[in-house]
């Protein structure tokens, strides 16, 4: 059986898993905005503690948001700034008499996704992740895509415009789509994708062409075949997934192949599993 833990900056879980990555037992647990660094972590092991118990756990896999470098595991860049001074998988490795790996949680997901999800079987295809931020997993020729320093996927931090130095994650995320709406006092997603509204329809319109100009980009210069739309944005594909798809496919320089968009299949869990398949390479 293995361990995978997905840490974010708002929350991480942990799940035991068995031998073909079916969950037998998880949880979810909130990270305070109050909490240090070391309050994180001491929470972590804890929970790891409780669902290991007494069984015989093969290998810990770790997903966590920022640039991991896997020969010396060390965080490089820490995207949410939780383990700004320490450093996780020393700690861990400190508790537990067990193997430790690690990877950034957008390629756990999007290995998990490649396995048993959405992508699998196809061979150049990326997984985005659009929430707070964006963020995005390459499989490229069936393996995972890291590049020559692990920073392979970082689409959200691509400058859309250089006078105003703003990134795509600041333009096209679902916390950019709010920022859009808020003097709509719009709480629930499903109804401004429904709404009748003409100023709303409009702002989603421009977050649409906003989105979808930085994934036909992308296709462009990786000629993947497949997208599977991930993270929050996930929940609410049903609304927009064709008029996505539409804008890519317009948008893409090769017009003899259709890029197909899809819906992410483990949702929540993606991160977990993917983290616990690290131990057996899957992506590489």
């Amino acid at each position: 059986m293995y361990i995978g833990l997905d840490i974010g900056g708002t929350h991480f879980s942990v799940g035991l898993l068995d031998n073909e990555f079916n969950i037998l037992n998880k949880k979810y647990v909130k990270i305070d905005n109050q909490d240090n660094a070391l309050t994180v972590i001491s929470n972590v092991i804890s929970e790891v503690k409780q669902i290991m118990q007494d069984k015989e756990i093969e290998a810990i896999g770790v997903g966590i948001p920022g640039v991991c470098n896997l020969e010396t595991k060390q965080l490089v860049i820490d995207q949410k700034h939780i383990w700004r001074n320490e450093n996780i998988i020393e700690r861990l490795e400190s508790k537990f008499n067990v193997p430790i790996y690690f990877d950034n949680d957008a390629n756990c997901a999007t290995i998990a996704e490649h396995v048993l999800g959405a992508l699998k079987d196809i061979d150049n295809c990326m997984l985005i992740t659009i929430g707070t931020g964006i963020g995005a997993g390459i499989i490229l020729n069936g393996h995972i895509y890291r590049g020559a320093n692990y920073t392979a996927g970082e689409i959200g931090h691509i400058i859309i415009d250089s006078n105003t130095k703003k990134e795509f994650e600041q333009c096209a995320s679902l916390k950019a789509l709010r920022n859009m709406l808020k003097q709509y006092n719009t709480n629930d997603l499903k109804d401004v994708f429904n709404s009748n509204n003409n100023d709303i329809i409009d702002i989603v319109d421009k977050w649409l062409d906003l989105l979808s100009n930085g994934l036909a980009n992308i296709s462009n210069i990786l000629d993947i075949n497949t997208i599977a739309i991930g993270g929050g944005a996930s929940e609410y594909f049903e609304y927009f997934d064709n008029r996505l798809s539409k804008l890519i496919n317009e948008k893409i320089y090769n017009k003899t192949r259709y890029i197909k968009v899809i819906k992410a299949k483990l949702e929540n869990d993606a991160g977990l599993i993917g983290a616990s398949m690290l131990l057996f390479g899957k992506g590489n």
